[in-house]
This record gives C-alpha cells, sequence and structure tokens, in this order.
C-alpha cells in the first residue's frame, strides 16, 4: 500500500484567539502576532492560538505542535495530539491549537 502524501504547510499563524464559526465553519484570527511580550518570566498565556493551513494531504494523520527553544533545541512543551482528516489533496485544510494557559519559562527565540 502506497504511503499518504506529505502534508505542506502553507501558512502558520500565532494569535490571540481563533474561532471557529460553528455554522459555516470558517476561521477568524483574532490578533493576530509574530511575537509574545512579558513583563516577567515565568509568564503564563491567557489565550493565545496558532491556526495552521495545509494542503497536499489525503486521509487520516496524526498532528502535534511541538514548542522549541531554538537557543539550545529543547521541545518545551507538546500540543494537540489529534487526528485529522483530509479528504482532497488539492484542498486547504486547517488545523487549530489552543495555547491557553501555556507556562514560558523564560524569553527566548
Amino acid at each position: 500500500m502506497p504511503r499518504p502524501p506529505h502534508p505542506v504547510l502553507k501558512a502558520m499563524l500565532v494569535c490571540d484567539l481563533v474561532i471557529r464559526e460553528e455554522g459555516t465553519r470558517k476561521v477568524s484570527l483574532i490578533g493576530v502576532t509574530h511575537r509574545i511580550s512579558a513583563s516577567r518570566f515565568p509568564t503564563t498565556t491567557r489565550t493565545l492560538g496558532v491556526y495552521a493551513a495545509l494542503t497536499d494531504a489525503l486521509g487520516p494523520y496524526r498532528m502535534r505542535l511541538d514548542l522549541t527553544r531554538l537557543e539550545d533545541p529543547t521541545v518545551t512543551e507538546q500540543v494537540g495530539d489529534l487526528t485529522v482528516v483530509f479528504h482532497d489533496r488539492n484542498s486547504l485544510g486547517e488545523v487549530t491549537f489552543d495555547l491557553s494557559d501555556l507556562v514560558l519559562e523564560r524569553p527566548g527565540t
């Protein structure tokens, strides 16, 4: 049996809040940002979300978001561990992760 295609990441955005409208299933990203600021550490995020758009995927995939500290390649947090099913390789699939109450021990990249 052939291996499923490897999904291609088209976009990944960090924002204050991800809302998926119940009726249309459309996603709204509130407060898109490229940085998380804090006056002191450790700090805990109140609301924080990650939106990812993927394509070239077909069938079920297990997905997880690993947060990695670049200074010393340490995985600091693993979020998700969910199964996502893609029905069409040519369509855009959307995955969201909720990072509310995430503890950031120290500043970093």
